[in-house]
């Protein structure tokens, strides 16, 4: 299995002994430029003989072991999608304080809009002066209920009966599989 992992990292020796010794500089380069310009470069052109290697009847579950110069990976999401990592993190916190601002105005404003919403004796009214359970500052009762409801919704997937079917072809060739008992656990909970 080493051996197997180890060809498909490395390729074959002869590849190695070929290898450049700019990948480096190419990584770099490849980094600095920006997301637009990334997602305006067309993809290089491949022989029309390179193909993905088919993998036959049921692999499950796996691995199987591909050769690496007939895998072809197609980019299938925009780069830079949703601004890129600054983006992903932009709205990972916007989002949030977005959601709380409008409760707030729902809970302290009885419906009517805050202004300016940076206000922070708001904020601070919102997160501290609020009885537990209303404010949105986190608990321990709430922490604890999210994770019994996970997993509670876990020991379902693996417990409840449904019928089982093979995923999406994986890029190994593999195919998971999924009981499809999510209605049963949807109204069980």
């Amino acid at each position: 299995a080493q051996a197997i992992l180890a060809q498909a990292h490395f390729g074959s020796e002869e590849r190695r002994r070929r290898a450049s010794p700019l990948p480096a500089l190419a990584a770099a380069v490849a980094s600095a430029m920006s997301a637009q310009k990334r997602s305006a470069t067309p993809p290089a052109k491949r022989p029309a003989t390179v193909a993905v290697q088919e993998v036959k009847g049921n692999v499950w579950p796996g691995p199987v072991p591909l050769d690496p110069e007939k895998v072809v990976r197609k980019q299938t999401r925009p780069i830079g999608e949703f601004g890129g990592n600054i983006g992903g993190v932009f709205w990972s916190v916007f989002v949030p304080i977005c959601i709380w601002y409008f409760y707030g105005c729902a809970i302290l404003e009885e419906g009517s809009l805050h202004m300016p919403p940076w206000d922070a004796a708001w904020w601070y009214k919102l997160y501290y002066e609020l009885p537990e359970g209303i404010a949105i500052r986190p608990t321990w009762k709430g922490a604890l209920s999210y994770i019994v409801w996970v997993i509670f919704q876990a020991v379902m997937e693996m417990v409840l009966p449904g019928k089982v079917v093979d995923g999406v072809r994986l890029k190994n060739g593999n195919r998971l599989k999924y009981p499809m008992n999510g209605m049963a656990a949807y109204f069980l909970s």
